[in-house]
């Protein structure tokens, strides 16, 4: 083989070397970055009281598990009221998820009620997760309404929420329902 060919195959072999490293690298996923940890305080799995201001019915208690999944890229919840005779008055998933590009959480949240508190069974609805002043924000704006989770109080054993709406583009909040909870002990 002559020099000149030699050096053709040189080239061509290392061509195809950062040629493949490139598309190698392209097929990763990007790393998880500290914007993925903003929710960390929530994990775990909570006991809580829901006050739903409203005599005509007790403070509800219940059980809600955050959990990290998609190598950290996703926290998953599930919220649960008990209905006082072991069963559950309400079922709730929240799927949040990170993008990396655009350095936002995002969410899918369907819920079960009882037929006395409203039927709600399965309806999916999107939403915003927003970290702003050390609280956390699940927003689902549809129009002018926007129905919100705000968590506060965060702290390693304990955390509060509030449930409320706004039916002017987040002017006025009303019908708010409070949550106390307290990290499980297993």
């Amino acid at each position: 083989m002559s020099r000149m060919m030699r050096g053709v195959v040189v080239l061509l072999v290392v061509a195809v070397a950062i040629a493949v490293s490139a598309v190698a690298q392209q097929w990763d996923i990007p790393p998880v970055s500290s914007e993925t940890h903003a929710l960390d305080s929530l994990l775990g799995k909570w006991t809580y009281v829901e006050d739903l201001h409203n005599p005509q019915y007790p403070q509800v208690k219940g059980v809600w598990t955050f959990d990290r999944s998609a190598d950290g890229f996703m926290v998953i919840d599930e919220f649960r009221n008990f209905n006082g005779t072991g069963g559950t008055a309400v079922l709730v998933e929240t799927y949040r998820a990170y993008n990396p590009d655009k350095k936002t959480w995002s969410f899918q949240t369907a819920g079960y009620q009882s037929r006395m508190i409203g039927l709600r069974n399965g309806e999916w609805d999107a939403g915003v997760t927003r970290i702003q002043d050390g609280q956390i924000f699940d927003e689902v704006t549809k129009g002018s309404t926007i129905t919100r989770a705000r968590f506060y109080n965060l702290k390693k054993g304990s955390f509060s929420c509030v449930f409320e709406t706004s039916n002017d583009g987040g002017k006025t909040w009303v019908n708010p329902v409070d949550v106390e909870a307290v990290r499980a002990q297993d």
